[in-house]
């Protein structure tokens, strides 16, 4: 197993929360707020591959009326998430899922958001198929995808681990990536309409908003 799986797999989830997601905390709160202030009442949302549950956390804090599901195929992440979800008092529901089995896992939906996940799809461009397969008409995908070309972008990759972090995600998560142009194509073969692009100020990220129809 490469050393990305190693990173989402078993024990390393862990490794995960602790070298990886800290110093993007930034990244998952800014989209939180984002769409919060952009999701219509009561939205299913699915944040696929949910990991610990960061982002659900943070946005059920901003939004207890959205319909909230999270999906990975990682046993571990989602007894983590499920954990933590409950700790902070947010309604959620966790299913242990990939992306291939989206629409027979959660039905149809709303939105989909996808940070940092779409490199660990077994096919991505499937998995955007199946996205888009399952989505309500006029339903939005939100992506948030590491920059193979943004090593430089890293002032605010910062936290108590911020070198090793640095490190994690120059060494072993952003080869791994896919080049933004190829993100593109994927989201428009899969039949979605692009609405904006752009990259992270401060991080080796960039973003995507597409809609259904």
């Amino acid at each position: 197993m490469s050393i990305p799986g190693i990173l989402y797999q078993g024990l390393g989830t862990l490794l995960y929360e602790r070298f990886a997601l800290p110093p993007v905390a930034a990244l998952h709160q800014a989209a939180a707020l984002l769409l919060a202030e952009r999701l219509p009442p009561r939205t299913r949302v699915v944040d696929i591959g949910c990991g610990p549950g960061e982002l659900l956390v943070r946005l059920g804090a901003l939004r207890d009326d959205l319909d909230l599901i999270g999906i990975d195929p990682v046993r571990r992440a989602i007894a983590r998430s499920r954990r933590r979800v409950r700790a902070a008092g947010v309604r959620a529901r966790l299913v242990r899922e990939g992306v291939d089995g989206l629409v027979h896992a959660v039905g149809r939906f709303g939105c989909a958001v996808a940070i940092g996940s779409i490199k660990h799809w077994p096919d991505p461009a499937a998995g955007l198929l199946a996205v888009a397969g399952a989505m309500a008409p006029g339903g939005k995908l939100y992506i948030w995808e590491l920059d193979p070309g943004g090593a430089a972008r890293m002032e605010d990759v910062n936290g108590t681990y911020a070198q090793v972090s640095r490190r994690v995600l120059a060494q072993c998560l952003l080869p791994s990536s896919l080049p933004r142009v190829a993100m593109r194509d994927l989201i428009v073969g899969a039949g979605l309409v692009v609405e904006d692009e752009g990259v992270v100020a401060g991080m080796p990220f960039y973003w995507f908003i597409a809609r259904h129809g």
